[in-house]
């Protein structure tokens, strides 16, 4: 038992790590800077996750770690940051509704979602509505042939091989 839930606890690093990178990019550079809304506007910075509950816990653990620590921080720019979460099911059609969803209620950016064929489709919509999408466990190329807006956390099926 220890075994097993010391080995889920190091799955979250990756993840964790790959997200707090995310965030400090979205603090640091500057072409992304645009995306934050004026202060004025609103009161917290909404972040768009779409995960699928594959094992109990490891992306969606470690992105709510992650604002977590960084609200504790101080959010960004002095705002706190809101998770908006929803479920894919590993479905690409309803990743694709929730991600229209997620932009429609205020997300600047999408983290997420978990699988390849999801995150291809997600891709075209973050590109169309300009908002980053950060995946979390997807490693196919395509995923970010939709234009310059989709990044990949992880390493890429070519180099994997």
């Amino acid at each position: 038992m220890y075994f097993l839930l010391n080995r889920t606890m190091f799955r979250n690093v990756p993840i964790f790590i790959a997200l707090t990178a995310f965030f400090f990019l979205i603090l640091s550079c500057e072409r992304i800077q645009h995306v934050l809304p004026p202060e004025d506007l609103e009161t917290t910075i909404k972040i768009g996750f779409i995960y699928s509950p594959i094992d109990p816990g490891t992306t969606r653990n470690g992105v709510e770690l992650a604002v977590t620590l960084a609200n504790k921080a101080g959010g960004i720019n002095g705002k706190p940051i809101e998770l908006l979460i929803r479920e894919s099911n590993r479905e690409p059609a309803l990743s694709v509704q929730h991600a229209i969803d997620l932009i429609g209620k205020g997300a600047l950016v999408i983290l997420g979602p978990d699988y390849s064929d999801e995150a291809v489709e997600v891709g075209v919509v973050a590109q169309e509505h300009g908002i980053p999408m950060m995946t979390t466990y997807p490693t196919n190329p395509k995923v970010t042939r939709n234009g310059n807006f989709s990044f990949q956390g992880a390493i890429l099926d070519p180099d994997q091989a």
